[in-house]
């Protein structure tokens, strides 16, 4: 007799671990923001040291050598270091095939012993160009997310975007700019504003106007990271009136300005 199960495997093709920052950073008390909202989800290994983050308003995160963390996309945070820390970090997004994030929104950050001592390893990685070495690194992170979703029960709910989303998604992709409306979005959406303000609210639990802003600061902070355009020129590209807004609304965005941003580590 043979047993199949198409639907188990097809849930599983629609699951990626997309790595974004891979880094290592030795921190000091320079190293500090307030009221940060997180993009991506974010993967520390503390190698040595440690460092305060609250959340939450007042809870409070001691991040310690010895253990993983992981703060979920959507987080807002206030971090510093008063001494040292030594760390290891991974900016990613778990996602399914509508690119929502799935560890968005989860309420805290979480923390995991480190079972084996991978500093070197990961160390070893920093300046490989190899795939197959990009392939063990995807594995041991999946490996990592898995332990953090055992052990604090994470279900994902399996939901596929509305039609109307997935449109409005991908018009909002292929035409990024804080120049395009909300009108310009609902008209190459072919539905009523107020249907595509209520599938977004309820689909991704913002506003259209939210995710645009959102999805642009996530892109210019890449930019910054990844290119060497200037300030000027990030702002143009995004449709900016000029560089100071385009400061502005990133120092909002991030806790820090784009030329310290680009200067000090992601987070």
């Amino acid at each position: 007799m043979i047993k199949l199960n198409p639907i188990l495997c097809e849930e599983a093709n629609h699951i990626q671990t997309t790595l974004i920052h891979f880094g290592h950073a030795v921190l000091g008390p320079w190293w500090k923001g307030k009221d940060v909202t997180l993009n991506c989800s974010q993967l520390y290994y503390i190698v040595k040291g440690s460092a305060k983050f609250v959340f939450n308003d007042n809870e409070i995160l001691i991040m310690e050598e010895g253990n993983w963390y992981l703060l979920p996309s959507g987080l807002s945070v206030t971090y510093c270091c008063d001494d040292f820390m030594e760390e290891i970090y991974f900016h990613l997004k778990l996602c399914n095939i509508d690119w929502i994030d799935l560890l968005k929104n989860y309420p805290k950050p979480l923390q995991l012993p480190i079972k084996e001592d991978m500093t070197d390893f990961f160390l070893s990685l920093l300046n490989s160009n190899n795939s197959l070495d990009g392939y063990r690194l995807r594995q041991t992170l999946d490996s990592v997310l898995l332990s953090f979703i055992d052990n604090y029960n994470i279900e994902f709910k399996s939901k596929k975007l509305s039609p109307y989303i997935s449109k409005a998604l991908a018009y909002i992709s292929n035409n990024l700019s804080m120049q395009l409306t909300v009108s310009e979005i609902v008209k190459n959406t072919f539905v009523s504003k107020s249907t595509l303000e209520a599938h977004f609210k309820q689909e991704l639990g913002t506003s259209i106007h939210k995710y645009l802003l959102n999805t642009v600061m996530f892109e210019a902070s890449q930019m910054l990271l990844k290119t060497n355009l200037s300030i000027c020129a990030i702002s143009e590209r995004f449709g900016f009136c000029d560089q100071f807004h385009f400061s502005k609304q990133f120092k909002e965005s991030f806790g820090k300005s784009p030329k310290e941003f680009r200067k000090s580590p992601p987070m």
